[in-house]
């Protein structure tokens, strides 16, 4: 098994550098070895295409569930991976909100304390005041 940084996922999805993007495409459709992908890569690479390519929710639950179903992938944590993505397909909410929220519930935890109104809106946070 091998793995990938951030930056070869940014270049598939983003697709801002032509030689690049065709290089880490080519790299995914062509390994000789199955490609982990680990969940801080997933979410480095979700908060990169949402703040910096501006990428909607809708698009960031598409290229979650076609990392967790792409045969030549291996992700950490792709269960909630998969929860995360129709959660918020379902239910609204940010993507890396709703994955934090799972993985922690997964973990044992009642809660998550945020002081993010948005994501206190979810299921498994509570806002915390000041």
């Amino acid at each position: 098994m091998i793995g990938v940084d951030t930056n070869i996922l940014v270049r598939i999805f983003a697709s801002d550098d032509e030689a690049q993007s065709r290089a880490a495409a080519r790299f995914v459709d062509r390994a000789a070895e199955p490609i982990y992908v680990n969940l801080i890569v997933v979410l480095e690479t979700l908060w990169t295409l949402k703040r910096a390519y501006r990428f909607d929710e809708d698009r960031l639950v598409v290229i979650l569930r076609k990392l967790t179903e792409h045969p030549a992938i291996v992700c950490s944590h792709k269960n909630l991976m998969r929860d995360a993505a129709h959660r918020t397909k379902e239910e609204g909410g940010d993507v890396a909100d709703n994955l934090i929220a799972l993985m922690n519930g997964s973990a044992g935890c009642s809660t998550t304390y945020t002081f993010d109104r948005q994501a206190a809106l979810g299921d498994g946070f509570t806002l915390l005041t000041a």
